[in-house]
């Protein structure tokens, strides 16, 4: 593990995260958007479970009873292709800022610039939950609870860890500028 974090502190630099960023929000906008335009609902109280912080039974009862048997086809394709996609494109965006702002500091915080995978993991996880959840229900109109449970609390770890992520970024960040205020001051 410590190779792969010391791959990164040594790959990471500005230009890359944010040629990164760039990708990761362009595929966003340009790709992802598009294909989740299958199983739309206009005027739907919830556009995508993935989305929520978590979420109950009731709301992806809701969520598969309003859509077609080929919206929920598209839903099952979107979450296993297009939503994966994502996850390991911000995943490597966020890794890389982590590993940007910790450079100087990677030795005390080792692989900490990893913690984004943790959540590109979790993002799988879910998308693999809720597309058994949708095959489930198309197959004999069941959603079973226990299901739903583990799906949203994959959703609510990722969420967790995504803003531990940008918590880490932004100590990173406090910590780069209070080095060079530092440095000025000597």
């Amino acid at each position: 593990m410590k190779k792969i974090a010391d791959f990164f502190y040594q790959k990471s630099t500005l230009i890359i995260s944010i040629i990164l960023t760039v990708v990761t929000f362009s595929y966003l906008f340009l790709v992802m958007i598009d294909f989740g335009k299958c199983f739309e609902v206009p005027d739907s109280s919830v556009k995508s479970l993935g989305t929520s912080f978590g979420f109950g039974n009731e709301t992806v009862v809701q969520f598969l009873s309003i859509r077609s048997e080929e919206m929920l086809v598209c839903y099952q394709a979107f979450n296993m292709i297009w939503d994966n996609i994502f996850a390991l494109l911000y995943g490597f965006m966020y890794v890389s800022w982590v590993s940007v702002t910790l450079k100087p500091y990677q030795e005390k915080v080792k692989f900490l610039n990893l913690l984004p995978f943790i959540q590109t993991l979790f993002d799988w996880l879910e998308n693999f939950q809720l597309t058994r959840i949708a095959k489930s229900y198309l197959a004999d109109g069941q959603v079973l609870s226990s299901s739903v449970e583990l799906a949203s609390a994959f959703s609510m770890i990722k969420w967790v860890v995504s803003m531990l992520v940008f918590i880490v970024i932004f100590i990173g960040i406090g910590l780069r500028i209070v080095d060079v205020v530092k440095r000025r001051k000597a």
